[in-house]
């Protein structure tokens, strides 16, 4: 889940010019699964296959690095949900290779492979760590354009995120998020030059929030803290997207949230540009009540509703027994 950006555009501080960052967290589920041999021909089939034929041929390409490789998609996740799922397939897809053609890569090197880290790290090092993660973004070389192939978001802090808060996610699939050609020309409308100074006054109170609410009351597992933080911190974070999501968060969520909060529940919000909705429950049967909740008032189907926790640990690779057969 991702709660949203630090920074819009190239901010200057006294480490010098940063861009983008943020917070965000590793989820259970949904997930993907994937198996993987090798093989005398690069092919995958399964679910979400057709989103990643060009990453196919991409690796295919560096002969040098990679063998042919077979895969096979055992379980997806939906694509434009604002979960990373992108991020995390293309990932698991590389670093598949990679191991099957005899070789470790590092995270850098599995990013500008599979082209991915270019705006938020927190998927790129929650796939390699889990938990709750903060990015402090892109730190750009002197009197030099945004490039953010030139080096990966760096990860300031990495904290494990109580498994006794449940996250019930609304994964709608009326609206997918944007993603593409749509979301690259809403990032370079972001960055162009702006004489108001309205976009480093909200980056300054994002950090202040960040630093003084979220992270301590995570630190001290202090449920109610945190929530009344992270939905602050995921409001404001969203209201440099106004205009391409009708508000700080896509339009039909005021509802949903407002149920959420006045049953006590602050801790909600969306995740990257949606349509995915998040609330982080105290316990199970306050999760179990909120599951029921929705899907009784309409604000989900019992197929987008879901109850998951948080990720400690990076994605798992694993080694299967070849099959023994029997004459």
């Amino acid at each position: 889940m991702h709660f949203g950006l630090f920074s819009t555009r190239i901010e200057q501080g006294p480490g010098g010019e940063r861009v983008y960052g943020g917070l965000g967290m590793m989820i259970d589920g949904p997930s993907w699964e994937i198996s993987a041999q090798r093989a005398s021909l690069w092919s995958i089939e399964g679910q979400g296959c057709d989103r990643f034929g060009s990453l196919i041929r991409m690796l295919g390409a560096d002969q040098a690095a990679f063998c042919p490789i077979a895969f096979r998609i055992l379980r997806g996740l939906p694509e434009h949900s604002g979960l990373g799922s992108g991020t995390q397939m293309a990932l698991g897809l590389t670093q598949l290779a990679s191991s099957l053609s005899g070789h470790q890569m590092a995270l850098d090197a599995l990013c500008r492979v599979s082209n991915r880290g270019l705006r938020s790290a927190i998927g790129s090092h929650g796939f390699e760590k889990g938990g709750f993660l903060v990015d402090a973004g892109h730190l750009l070389g002197e009197n030099t354009p945004p490039n953010p192939m030139a080096s990966l978001g760096q990860m300031l802090l990495r904290i494990p995120f109580p498994t006794q808060w449940p996250i019930v996610l609304c994964r709608r699939t009326t609206a997918p998020g944007l993603s593409g050609n749509k979301e690259w020309k809403v990032f370079e409308a972001l960055m162009k030059p702006n004489p108001s100074n309205v976009e480093a006054i909200r980056r300054d109170r994002l950090c202040k929030l960040a630093l003084l609410g979220v992270l301590p009351a995570l630190q001290s597992v202090d449920w109610q803290s945190f929530g009344e933080a992270i939905g602050d911190f995921n409001r404001l974070a969203g209201e440099p997207f106004a205009l391409w999501q009708g508000g700080d968060h896509r339009e039909g969520s005021e509802d949903w949230f407002g149920f959420c909060r006045e049953n006590g529940i602050m801790g909600v919000g969306q995740s990257s540009w949606g349509p995915t909705l998040f609330a982080i429950c105290q316990n199970q049967d306050q999760a179990d009540f909120l599951v029921q909740a929705w899907v009784a008032k309409g604000f989900g189907t019992a197929q987008e509703i879901q109850c998951t926790q948080s990720r400690n640990s990076g994605a798992i690779l694993e080694k299967s027994a070849p099959p023994i057969h029997s004459f």
